[in-house]
């Protein structure tokens, strides 16, 4: 394994994602390499391990298994105290002659070796190497050409803007999955809601703070987003749940039911139980009357919400972005990339100015600076501690996308900072 932790540590020292796709291209013959990487981040082997039941301090005994066979058996077993303290023992044992092979274990256990990359920049040295986990993503309504809807039914519903959460329920075993397919623990709350729910099933959902105090949207995440990083137990938040399907369904990345019969059983299941953290997303409307998306959208912003989804009735569920679903919101909001803090004039010297943000458009990366929007405090907090934004994914709010007639690159119109920092994104995201 010395080779390999040589090529993890490599990795690790370049925040560059094309410095770490020719890492990887480096070594694209080497198939223990190909091995540890799939058996890490397949989203569906699960070893049942955190950082907090991994332990090194226990009895030591020689184990009759290497670290796949190990995988193997926890993947394939319901986790209980003597597979913990297998596990364990492994470990230890391992500790006794390499530390640096011991922590390249643990990494895989938990399914996390901090590359500072995802399964898709993987997938590009080996196509297909590892299933990726892909919930259904949206389109922007206002992308659309105009009539794209004349005589289908479509469905309204509240924008939700929270922390996207799958719920896999697998033969009584209950995990709690981001949108990249991160396991989240620490929902007890929401797990007892989700024993009463049909077995073999995903729900699809966003999960955010109770509101209280009535905050708006963009308050609203912010407390969503510090519940949902807290380790531990989290207490205090919602899931509203607006699909499921079978998980069957899921793997293969399409449901066989339409949208509007989804949404209905789901209603019905919903309703017939008194559950207390988990709420179904009620349906505004159902139709074809195209009138009535302005004045959802205007009740929505008359309510302090973001906007408004739209969903054609009898599309299936699929597990990539697609055009059956869609956001509509009047000003758009982008989740982007930071590469640059540039020092404000005037006032702002020794400031934060504007920061300089990275853009997609039909597949091509842009960069345009953004200075609106942010506070005094900001300014002087971002300008002062630049790590807190540099290579993060941030939250922008623009009017359009525009093009320059003569250069022909793009930029965005009025771009403005919307206060959110997205930790629970890596990629940039333009809708």
């Amino acid at each position: 394994m010395e080779e390999i932790i040589k090529i993890v540590e490599e990795l690790r020292g370049t925040n560059s994602t094309n410095d770490k796709i020719s890492i990887l291209k480096k070594n694209d013959s080497n198939v223990l390499l190909q091995k540890v990487l799939s058996y890490t981040y397949n989203p569906f082997k699960k070893y049942g391990m955190s950082e907090k039941t991994l332990e090194t301090d226990v009895p030591y005994n020689e184990p009759s298994f290497d670290i796949f066979e190990l995988l193997d058996i926890l993947a394939n077993s319901n986790i209980n105290d003597s597979l913990r303290g297998k596990t364990n023992s492994f470990l230890t044992s391992i500790k006794f002659k390499n530390i640096k092979e011991m922590e390249l274990y643990k990494g895989m256990l938990i399914k996390d070796l901090k590359l500072g990359c995802n399964v898709s920049t993987i997938n590009k040295v080996w196509k297909d190497l590892i299933p990726e986990f892909n919930v259904q993503l949206a389109n922007s309504y206002f992308k659309e050409k105009e009539g794209f809807l004349k005589g289908r039914t479509f469905i309204l519903s509240t924008k939700l803007d929270g922390n996207r959460l799958v719920i896999i329920k697998r033969n009584g075993i209950i995990e709690f999955y981001t949108r990249q397919g991160k396991l989240m623990e620490g929902l007890v709350e929401i797990e007892a809601d989700v024993k009463l729910l049909l077995d073999n099933m995903v729900y699809d959902g966003e999960l955010i703070a109770e509101n209280i105090d009535n905050l708006p949207s963009d308050e609203l995440f912010r407390v969503t987003m510090t519940k949902a990083r807290k380790d531990g137990i989290k207490t205090g938040l919602i899931f509203n749940c607006f699909d499921m399907l079978p998980l069957e369904e899921f793997e293969k990345g399409k449901s066989k039911e339409g949208c509007l019969t989804r949404k209905t059983k789901l209603k019905e299941l919903l309703d017939s139980l008194d559950l207390k953290y988990i709420v179904n997303v009620e349906n505004l409307y159902v139709g074809d009357d195209e009138s009535k998306i302005m004045k959802w959208l205007n009740w929505a912003k008359s309510n302090n919400l973001e906007g408004i989804m739209l969903q054609i009735a009898d599309a299936v569920y699929e597990c990539k972005r697609t055009k059956t679903t869609l956001k509509i919101k009047k000003f758009q909001d982008a989740d982007l990339k930071v590469l640059d803090i540039i020092e404000g004039t005037g006032k702002n010297v020794g400031k934060l100015g504007a920061i300089t943000v990275q853009f997609e458009v039909e597949g091509k990366l842009y960069t345009c600076d953004c200075g609106s929007g942010f506070s005094d405090d900001e300014r002087s907090l971002y300008y002062n501690n630049k790590e807190l934004l540099l290579d993060k994914i941030v939250t922008i709010g623009f009017f359009e996308i525009s093009q320059n007639s003569k250069t022909k690159e793009y930029g965005l119109r009025f771009p403005t900072w919307k206060g959110i920092i997205r930790h629970d994104k890596t990629e940039i995201s333009m809708c």
